[in-house]
């Protein structure tokens, strides 16, 4: 791949693939081959490869689903919580790493492939660390062919979960402690 001044001025990649000719008395006689022009390829991977790099130290469960629903990112975060490594999911469809789930979200991510912003929660067991209250983002990416892409977010709110109903049964055990100490005031 190289750089190549178009006739407008403008320098896009191009991939050039050639082979040496040679007569019959084995003298080289030149190349054959084809040049591609691959410049809007080559700015999708640099941009996918800037994405990457900024979703890495987020402390959030970070996705790109493609149209084929491809992992195309997975930051760390997701990848430690499943215990995968980024050639076991990168390139990968959504049904293979997530196994029995995917039937289920299938049709949330065709909902945000409609331009919609989806959210919900949801338990997910993870290997080791076992069950997670997970709240989920689904955002649409726009492509040159309307939206190609989905940016999926995760964070974990089980801890809050936890919080919020441990301050709910405290709350219950006071107003009954109240009720029972009037009850016993008359």
């Amino acid at each position: 791949e190289f750089r190549l001044r178009r006739h407008d001025g403008e320098y896009r990649w191009i991939l050039n693939i050639a082979m040496p000719r040679f007569d019959q008395d084995g003298s080289f006689s030149g190349y054959i081959g084809i040049c591609i022009d691959v410049h809007d390829r080559r700015l999708a991977e640099e941009q996918l490869h800037e994405y990457e790099k900024a979703v890495e130290g987020v402390d959030s469960i970070i996705t790109v689903i493609d149209r084929q629903y491809r992992y195309r990112i997975a930051n760390r975060k997701h990848l430690s919580m499943h215990r995968k490594t980024k050639e076991e999911v990168l390139g990968h469809h959504a049904r293979e790493v997530l196994h029995g789930v995917f039937d289920e979200v299938k049709e949330t991510l065709d909902e945000c492939f409609r331009g919609n912003i989806v959210r919900f929660e949801r338990t997910v067991a993870f290997p080791e660390i076992g069950e997670r209250d997970i709240l989920v983002s689904f955002f649409p990416v726009g492509g040159s062919n309307g939206i190609d892409r989905i940016v999926c977010m995760g964070h974990d709110i089980t801890d809050r979960r936890r919080a919020e109903e441990a301050l709910r049964k405290s709350e219950v055990a006071l107003r009954l402690a109240i009720e029972a100490g009037r009850m016993y005031a008359y």
